[in-house]
């Protein structure tokens, strides 16, 4: 009597297995064998499914509920993992994984099937358009997490830029020192321009005119308006570079 509840349950488990993406068109016989080799996996709501640092040796079928996995131990702005029902997570075959390095927890009752890494050579044997599969999932997840790499580095990038322009937002003086070196270079440009012999007596008064605007704006300001002085460096920049 006790082989028939074994054979209700392996059965159950099949109808489940058949519900994921990878598993939907498999041979009923090597589902058996497949189910036979895994151990099913229960995990409450808050409680670890995968532990980081810890050997990975096993691939996990989630069959039901939701997996979130990130680092605990050590500095914890890394990505952060979801699998959920109907995906594969843990080790894949091919990888070169050999310790987890997330904390997965369950968000949703889990259960799934562990399947043991060192069972992966006869899965290949038995099951080889399963492993192609599973090698497919390997190589998007290799993908994913490269383009949140280059997404985190370009964010901390954002936030550098971010803090140097709100430091120089609070340190107008810097800015207004660079822009005096500027007109400077600028007035010296205009004292070369005055003395060619192709301006006319109109074009000489008035880039006399504008040398002394420089020489007025490089004086000393008798107020402490940084932003204002700042607004009239530039506007006598963007006239001479007409």
């Amino acid at each position: 009597m006790s082989g028939a509840p074994e054979q209700a349950r392996i059965e159950a488990l099949i109808a489940d297995l058949r519900k994921v993406p990878a598993f939907v068109d498999q041979p009923q016989a090597d589902l058996e064998w497949f189910v036979a080799q895994s151990e099913e996996r229960r995990v409450g709501v808050g409680e670890v499914s995968v532990r980081e640092d810890t050997p990975a040796d096993t691939m996990l079928v989630m069959l039901e509920g939701e997996l979130r996995a990130r680092r605990e131990n050590g500095p914890q702005d890394g990505p952060v993992f979801t699998a959920r029902a109907g995906e594969v997570t843990g080790v894949l075959p091919f990888s070169r994984m050999k310790t987890f390095g997330v904390t997965g927890r369950a968000v949703l009752p889990i259960r799934a099937l562990a399947f043991p890494a060192g069972k992966f050579p006869e899965l290949f044997q038995r099951m080889p358009e399963l492993s192609q599969r599973l090698v497919g999932l390997l190589t998007d997840r290799v993908r994913n997490v490269t383009r949140e790499e280059q997404q985190r580095e370009k964010l901390a990038a954002l936030g550098k830029l971010s803090a140097g322009l709100a430091h120089e937002l609070n340190n107008p003086s810097a800015a207004a020192r660079r822009s005096a070196a500027a007109l400077r270079d600028c007035l010296q440009r205009l004292r070369v321009a005055g003395r060619s012999s192709s301006l006319g007596p109109e074009d000489c008064g008035l880039l006399a005119q504008r040398e002394e605007e420089i020489r007025s704006v490089l004086k000393p300001a008798p107020y402490k308006d940084e932003f204002a002085r700042v607004e009239r460096e530039e506007a006598i920049q963007s006239w001479l570079e007409r």
